[in-house]
């Protein structure tokens, strides 16, 4: 976990970094020069492997191996200067478990999802010719759960809970006209352990955290 939240704190500082070191180039956009945009991406999520301890008796720790996932997320945003643009998302990613290890590592089922509400933040770096690579990152809240996860059959767990989240990764667009853009996408998408209620009634703590890569859109206006 801390060295989740360090890279996430670095890219944080890169991103202020280079907004100080541009600072003489921005200029300050009006709210009424169509500058707001919208867009949408999907793609593939890579869930790490989740430990669950249990907080008291035995047999109540395991660890979930969920298969390849995807993830999909929409964002309404703006430009406040040539270079730097904030957001609103709101972003589903889930995987099924494939394998689940408690004693041996059997077969699991159900899946391991995250609803999240993130505001984000972005530098992008014109190169010219349409080309902007960019980094940024985010914090919000998720709902995160497991879905009707068993091993071998055997219920586990099926409940949620809301946590704070984080992520921080970067990518590159491309300039279509000036109002269309497409770009590829990669962030790394973590959150505080979430607490879930085992069908025993124990309380289990988990963790989660995700590798994203997508495709994606965004349209100005």
């Amino acid at each position: 976990m801390r060295v989740r939240v360090a890279a996430l704190l670095s890219v944080s500082a890169l991103l202020l970094s280079a907004s100080a070191a541009s600072a003489a180039d921005l200029t300050w956009q009006n709210w009424d020069d169509g500058n707001w945009y919208v867009s949408g991406m999907a793609g593939a999520s890579f869930f790490n492997d989740q430990d669950n301890n249990g907080s008291s008796g035995p047999g109540l720790n395991f660890t979930t191996h969920p298969d390849t996932g995807y993830n999909v997320s929409g964002a309404l945003g703006r430009y406040i200067t040539n270079n730097i643009r904030v957001e609103g998302e709101i972003g589903y990613r889930r995987a099924d478990v494939g394998l689940v290890t408690r004693g041996p590592t059997l077969q699991g089922g159900g899946n391991s999802q995250a609803t999240s509400f993130m505001a984000n933040a972005y530098y992008e770096f014109p190169l010219g010719r349409g080309w902007k690579p960019y980094i940024g990152g985010g914090i919000g809240f998720a709902d995160v759960s497991y879905d009707h996860l068993t091993q071998a059959g055997s219920k586990l767990v099926d409940d949620s809970d809301v946590v704070f989240a984080y992520q921080g990764g970067g990518g590159i667009g491309y300039e279509l006209d000036p109002r269309n853009t497409v770009f590829v996408d990669y962030r790394y998408f973590g959150t505080t352990d979430p607490s879930f209620r085992a069908t025993n009634g124990t309380e289990v703590s988990s963790e989660f955290g995700s590798q994203n890569v997508s495709l994606g859109w965004r349209y100005k206006f």
